[in-house]
């Protein structure tokens, strides 16, 4: 984790919020959740559900992704209340495959066409947690 996301500031959160896209990326391509439940509150949903829940079963099945580099840019960092900061971002992602267990592709995820945007909440309990993420609809 670089410096600066290990800071208790809005630009620590910022640093964070750019940390966690590639941890998401991490868990995709490896299917090792470890690292990003390090980092995520349990009841953030689209962690759980959309993250670490398909990687391991991906893991479970024999299951793998390819591709699917995320480019992400944090937008904006605010203070939320308790002491956590609101992260806006904005991603591309490149196309994802991803293959069954005997090498066949199962799934392709084509390229987004634009521009994917929300927001993380992060909690601060000796390092930044993310509470939640939010996907604004377009």
């Amino acid at each position: 984790m670089p410096a600066e996301a290990k800071k208790k500031t809005l630009e620590g959160a910022a640093a964070f919020g750019s940390y966690y896209f590639a941890l998401i990326e991490y868990t995709s391509i490896t299917n090792e959740t470890r690292p990003i439940k390090k980092y995520s509150e349990p009841e953030c949903g689209i962690c759980q559900e959309e993250i670490i829940g398909p990687s391991d079963r991906n893991k479970k099945n024999g299951a793998w992704n390819a591709g699917g580099t995320y480019h992400p840019t944090m937008t904006a960092a605010k203070k939320s209340g308790g002491g956590g900061a609101l992260v806006s971002f904005k991603y591309d992602q490149d196309k994802r495959y991803v293959y069954d267990s005997s090498g066949e592709v199962a799934t392709i995820y084509g390229k987004t066409k634009s521009p994917i945007y929300g927001t993380i909440a992060l909690n601060w309990a000796n390092g930044w947690m993310v509470q939640s993420i939010n996907i604004v609809e377009s």
